[in-house]
């Protein structure tokens, strides 16, 4: 059943994001010395390796809204097909994809993270919000045995956000 399903939502994926635009050359990374602007520089989101992601699986807050879009089908197909190799991914992803809340801002006031967020996930179509959500529908069944309780709060912000803050993502 799991093998059936993580190719369903891989297949998912790959239509929703098929015409994705790339984000231009100049338009992946906030912060250039972190190394992701040259390394994704001109990869299509098919081409990234494996290594690649990991290396930069903690970067996901450094990409512009544009290269957010456009490079998270390859952090989410990371997560459903090598999850035991990707280390902190699969939260860096839930994170990226979950609004913040009091408890989650820390240091920086919510309404600058509520609008960071909100500026990353508006760019998506509604296929793409479709397929996000079956990649979080499918997330706690994929892997049930590794779910920590900080990650599965963060799940079901998500999938609720996606839910009900995204219509025609249902």
């Amino acid at each position: 059943m799991t093998e059936q399903m993580r190719e369903t939502v891989a297949q998912k994926i790959e239509a929703a994001f098929s015409d994705t635009p790339y984000p231009g050359e100049g338009n992946i990374c906030h912060d250039p010395y972190q190394g992701v602007q040259e390394d994704f520089w001109g990869k299509h989101w098919k081409d990234l390796s494996l290594d690649l992601i990991i290396r930069h699986r903690d970067k996901i807050p450094s990409l512009t809204p544009e290269a957010f879009r456009f490079y998270l089908p390859a952090f989410m197909n990371a997560v459903l097909f090598h999850y035991d190799e990707v280390d902190t991914l699969p939260i860096n992803v839930m994170t990226s994809l979950t609004p913040p809340t009091q408890e989650s801002q820390g240091r920086w006031p919510m309404n600058n993270l509520m609008h960071g967020f909100l500026r990353n996930v508006e760019g998506f179509s509604v296929q793409e919000k479709i397929a996000i959500l079956a990649f979080l529908e499918s997330y706690s069944q994929l892997v049930p045995e590794h779910i920590a309780v900080g990650e599965l709060k963060l799940l079901d912000g998500a999938i609720a956000y996606w839910k009900s803050g995204h219509k025609g993502a249902e």
